[in-house]
């Protein structure tokens, strides 16, 4: 695989990671360089490892993995995203803002995020390309765009526009759930 290639593979595989980082930018009370750097290393490192995985599992494993993938990104993203809506609906003014996210929701969010990179890893396996190089590109990519995509939130969208951007976030992070179950189903 070309360079050029692995490149657009690794943005089109960071999108899914970076509309949820800002997502976590918005709902973040104060974001701090820590929390920028949580949410890439979890994103980036989980989106790296599972082509890795994907490779390991190779063609043998191929057929129980992708039914299955989608409805399991579908069901985490539809899941973080409802709570963030049901949280800004009904809680009062400031009290939809967390000091940072956990390690177990960052963990459900990189897993839900990284499913597709599994997929890929088998690809890359079927097609002899060094893996290697490809889960390094994809989670670098993924790790700065995830950056990107805190900071965004926190400072360009969340600072403007608030409860509304929550709420933004929460939907989109449905719909990415909705976009990735159709893709598959369509």
């Amino acid at each position: 695989m070309n360079w050029l290639t692995l490149l657009f593979v690794a943005v089109g595989l960071a999108m899914d990671a970076f509309a949820v980082s800002v997502s976590a930018g918005i709902v973040m009370h104060e974001v701090k360089l820590r929390h920028t750097f949580r949410v890439a290393t979890y994103f980036g490192a989980f989106q790296g490892a599972m082509p890795m995985v994907g490779w390991l599992a190779g063609q043998s494993l191929r057929t129980w993995i992708e039914p299955v993938a989608p409805w399991t990104a579908f069901g985490l993203l539809m899941l973080i995203g409802l709570r963030m809506i049901f949280e800004c609906l009904g809680g009062s003014e400031g009290a939809h803002k967390i000091e940072s996210l956990g390690a177990g929701r960052l963990l459900v969010l990189a897993i839900a995020t990284s499913i597709d990179a599994l997929a890929v890893g088998v690809t890359i396996a079927l097609m002899g390309y060094n893996i290697w190089k490809a889960a390094v590109v994809i989670g670098i990519v993924t790790g700065t765009l995830s950056a990107v995509g805190v900071e965004m939130g926190d400072h360009l969208i969340g600072e403007k526009f608030g409860e509304r951007a929550e709420f933004a976030g929460g939907v989109i992070l449905c719909a990415l759930g909705t976009r990735i179950l159709l893709a598959e189903l369509l």
